[in-house]
């Protein structure tokens, strides 16, 4: 009714295309943070085009993704198979998985509020309200302290450079779904355990070790303050006194 003489785009696309156009548009991300020298999406590009890109391309995938999920596209399921209408089967392999996409929906946050910043009031960006509202803190951190364990273990076994190295690299790639500032007191952290500065207390995890280095950092923090305030009245004081003796 509302075509005229356009019926094209009339019908919405199956999830094959769905999921296919998912994941054209993830490989354009891939490709856009290698370009900008970025590994395992742990922080956004430098350059503002790059960001500008990256927000155009990931509102794009979460349109796809939305329209998958009302077709019921789920996280949980990596491969989806069709039947054509002679009966061929075909199948689609998701290309990431939802740990990945989280972590870009952390990394479209920070468009808004960059790390260590003010929010932007002036984003130069075209921002989706919506996504930026989505939940990152259902990441499954398992998985991070499976590796952090794990590195713990060779670390004291003496395992090879090599295997330490290997499952370091894992754990460091896990780091990118938590925010820059979780990120920097995380490689804090191992960098105390690996000098042996820090004693691992059995029934924590690894996210309650950065909680607790970033709550001492802006203790820290609050107390340089006001040292520094209150240094500054006694040296006021102390002149005012002397000016007036």
């Amino acid at each position: 009714m509302y075509s005229g003489d356009k019926p094209l785009g009339l019908f919405v696309d199956k999830l094959e295309e769905n999921i296919q156009s998912m994941n054209e548009v993830y490989q354009d991300i891939f490709e856009l943070y290698e370009t900008s020298g970025v590994k395992n999406f742990e922080k956004l590009p430098e350059e503002k085009a790059a960001k500008a890109r990256f927000a155009l391309l990931f509102k794009v995938f979460e349109a796809y993704l939305e329209a998958a999920k009302v077709q019921g596209f789920a996280w949980k399921k990596t491969e989806y198979f069709f039947k054509r209408e002679d009966d061929a089967q075909t199948s689609v392999t998701v290309a990431l998985d939802e740990r990945t996409y989280l972590t870009l929906v952390q990394r479209y946050k920070e468009l808004v509020s960059p790390p260590g910043g003010p929010v932007d009031d002036d984003v130069p960006y075209d921002i989706e309200g919506y996504i930026t509202e989505i939940n990152t803190g259902a990441i499954d951190t398992d998985y991070m302290n499976v590796n952090f364990t794990k590195w713990r273990k060779q670390l004291q076994e003496g395992a090879s450079k090599e295997e330490i190295e290997q499952t370091l690299n894992e754990l460091h790639k896990s780091f990118a779904s938590m925010t820059q500032e979780e990120q920097k007191y995380a490689s804090l952290f191992l960098h105390d355990v690996e000098s042996g500065e820090v004693q691992v207390e059995e029934g924590k995890t690894l996210k309650d070790y950065i909680t607790e280095y970033q709550v001492n950092a802006k203790n820290d923090q609050i107390h340089r303050f006001a040292f520094t305030e209150n240094h500054k009245i006694f040296v006021v004081l102390f002149f005012y006194n002397l000016g007036t003796a």
